[in-house]
């Protein structure tokens, strides 16, 4: 009998063309015990009823639903989404949203790992498979600015590379792996938390020195060409703690020395400063007030024909301004 924790991990797979070989590997190569919930979502045609649970249940010992209404969801278990409707999460329950066949751009993964991010945090894991467009990039923006994981399959071993290769040229992957090897990688994030439940004291204990500092953002900037010195040390410093943490070493020397032999690794804290954290209208009542009092007021005190220009300020990817 497989043992379940309470507090468990959700991955959300996102697939569309060629996703169907690639969640056979995936699952093939997964065990069934490792307190993970993964709620399939794929595109599909809303014509057809869905056959997915029937093909995956061929490659899992696993337990495959499809999602109802309310479901309530268990670890150790498949879920995967039925035709016509999107899929959200809520108080640990699946939820039903029916597709409105006028609309033309249907981000359903996007959808799905918004809501994942917000409700589980740092036990949000999202998984992006073969497939076209840039359906899940948006969603694993979410999860990675929540604290959870993100991982995109190997564009090399998907028979359509493209929703893959958007998330990564968007920097919102940590890990890049053949369906095959992602099974791996869920074992280590869960075995990761369960070893800082004993060692998160003694890694908030560590005190990055200066020259140390001085020597990791070298590192960086001899691989990236990009110079991190002058950035908010404390948010640098974190950031470094929690990479070490991850691969569970003793020590910023032992972390400095693996930097230097492992190019993933610096290409990983590399990613890990460059996380923005931002979204349209962010600040809802703040922008309310610029809508309903400022610009007006600007509007009113503006001679005839008379130029306005607003600057934004300190953008991170964008939305601000646009907003």
């Amino acid at each position: 009998m497989v043992k379940t924790r309470k507090d468990f991990y959700i991955a959300g797979i996102g697939a569309s063309a060629g996703g169907l070989e690639a969640l056979s590997l995936f699952f093939d190569h997964l065990a069934g015990d490792l307190n993970i919930a993964y709620i399939v979502i794929q595109h599909l045609d809303p014509t057809h009823k869905s056959l997915l649970p029937e093909l995956l249940s061929r490659h899992t010992k696993m337990e495959v639903y499809e999602a109802t209404n309310g479901l309530a969801i268990k670890p150790n278990t498949i879920y995967t989404i039925p035709s016509k409707n999107y899929l959200i999460l809520k108080d640990g329950k699946l939820f039903l949203e029916l597709i409105d066949s006028k609309q033309h751009l249907r981000h359903p993964i996007d959808l799905f790992f918004k809501t994942l991010a917000k409700e589980k945090k740092s036990k949000a894991i999202g998984i992006v498979l073969s497939g076209t467009g840039s359906d899940g990039t948006n969603g694993l923006k979410s999860i990675l600015e929540n604290g959870g994981n993100t991982i995109a399959q190997d564009p090399s071993t998907a028979q359509f590379d493209e929703m893959p290769m958007q998330a990564i040229k968007a920097n919102v992957v940590k890990s890049i792996l053949s369906p095959e090897k992602i099974p791996s990688k869920l074992k280590s994030i869960t075995h990761s938390n369960s070893l800082k439940k004993t060692t998160s004291k003694e890694f908030t204990d560590i005190q990055i020195s200066s020259r140390e500092l001085e020597s990791i953002i070298t590192i960086i900037k001899k691989q990236t060409g990009n110079d991190f010195s002058n950035y908010k040390s404390n948010t640098i410093l974190r950031r470094i703690k929690k990479r070490i943490e991850s691969n569970h070493l003793k020590s910023v020397k032992a972390y400095i020395k693996f930097l230097q032999i492992n190019k993933e690794e610096v290409e990983k804290l590399y990613l890990n400063f460059l996380i923005g954290v931002t979204s349209f209208f962010r600040d809802k009542e703040i922008f309310s007030e610029i809508e309903k009092k400022i610009i007006p007021n600007l509007l009113k005190n503006c001679a005839s024909k008379q130029e306005l220009r607003v600057w934004v300020c300190g953008c991170s990817t964008g939305e601000e301004a646009y907003s």
